[in-house]
């Protein structure tokens, strides 16, 4: 039974469980984030994705960085300890990348400290630039009968402060030198039982292993 949370004292009830359950018991439901940010020259482009995984109590990050001809790929999961406030699903930390909503819609600050194994880091905001647009995309499941569902989506467009550091080198981002966007989406997404990088977390606690590689 899901215990109540600080947040339940906000007005966003859509069931009649506490605001921390989710109505789908599907473990493939993922509430996910995904961001890129791209040196408008083609030096270098870094790209993470956020998926929390509310049914199985797991947080993943998954962060891709180019640089030149070389592709950096960091995995870092976790269990999503659910304390309202304080829950991954409010505060976005995995390992070494965190995520921070500054003014929702409008901007967000990615960071990632050097403890990895390249020694990667970097400190990047997001400005949104257009409107953010929200669809609702038709998922279709391969060799299924029914009709596709729909996953809702929303995307943001938008422009970069902040640094990269990486090989040695310190790039100076801002809104001249690199494009970008941002999207969030939520939704079972189909496909197989257990979903993520590690499965569900083995008792609904422990850390789970890192993947880094190149």
């Amino acid at each position: 039974m899901t215990m109540l949370t600080e947040l339940d004292e906000h007005f966003y009830h859509q069931t009649p469980s506490p605001v921390d359950a989710l109505r789908d018991t599907d473990p493939r439901y993922v509430d996910q984030h995904w961001f890129q940010c791209m040196d408008v020259e083609g030096r270098w482009i870094v790209g993470a994705n956020w998926p929390v995984w509310p049914n199985t109590g797991m947080i993943e990050n998954g962060q891709i960085i180019v640089h030149g001809d070389t592709q950096y790929n960091l995995r870092y999961s976790s269990t999503i300890e659910r304390d309202g406030y304080k829950s991954a699903r409010v505060n976005q930390q995995v390992g070494p990348a965190s995520m921070e909503v500054i003014d929702p819609l409008r901007k967000a600050r990615f960071t990632l400290s050097p403890d990895n194994h390249w020694g990667i880091s970097y400190d990047l905001t997001m400005d949104t630039y257009l409107r953010p647009v929200q669809t609702r995309t038709p998922i279709a499941f391969a060799g299924s009968a029914t009709l596709p569902g729909l996953l809702p989506y929303f995307e943001i467009m938008g422009r970069w402060t902040g640094e990269l550091n990486v090989d040695g080198v310190t790039y100076e981002v801002n809104h001249e030198n690199t494009w970008g966007q941002r999207d969030r989406c939520w939704a079972s997404l189909g496909g197989e039982r257990w979903q993520g990088w590690t499965g569900p977390a083995p008792g609904g606690g422990g850390v789970s292993p890192r993947g880094e590689g190149r």
